[in-house]
This record gives structure tokens, C-alpha cells and sequence, in this order.
């Protein structure tokens, strides 16, 4: 019951243009919660947000699998993998 659940998220294949914007997001129930994005399995440094904005995509840096862990003090639960690749 406490620890963190999921209850929407954007997973799924998007194709974005080169400089283009999207945004990743995900909800949780739980209290206390905390968020790190991830790409390809590695923490993204400082993307610690429900969501991941991309505001000038390039898909050299960019092209990825990405993910949320979502933590309080009783667990922590992963999404389902969004990729992300230009189009």
C-alpha cells in the first residue's frame, strides 16, 4: 500500500524531428515520492522531475530508452521503457 504505484506514463516508440520538443511524464499514489529519469539504464543528472522535457531534440545525444524510477522510503517501482529516436 505505501509503496509507490504508477498510474500513468508514457511509454511506446515516439519519432521526433531534429529540434523538435516532447515531453515524457508519469504519475504516481504514495506519499514522500521522489523521480529520476534514466536513459538507456544510466541516471540522467539533475532529472529529477514527474516529467523529461525535450525542448531542442537531437537525435545524435538523444535517441534513447528511457525511463522513471519512483521512490519513497517503503519501495521503488520503474515504468515501462519510452523510446525515443528522430524520425
Amino acid at each position: 500500500y505505501l509503496k509507490p504505484e504508477i498510474t500513468a506514463q508514457t511509454q511506446g516508440t515516439f519519432l521526433l524531428p531534429a529540434n523538435g520538443a516532447a515531453t515524457l511524464a508519469a504519475s504516481a499514489e504514495g506519499k514522500y515520492l521522489s523521480f529520476q529519469w534514466q536513459k538507456n539504464g544510466t541516471d540522467l543528472i539533475g532529472e529529477t522531475n514527474a516529467t523529461l522535457i525535450f525542448s531542442d531534440f537531437n537525435g545524435t545525444q538523444d535517441d534513447g530508452n528511457y525511463t522513471i524510477t519512483i521512490s519513497n522510503d517503503f519501495g521503488s517501482v520503474i515504468s515501462a521503457p519510452a523510446e525515443v529516436k528522430e524520425q
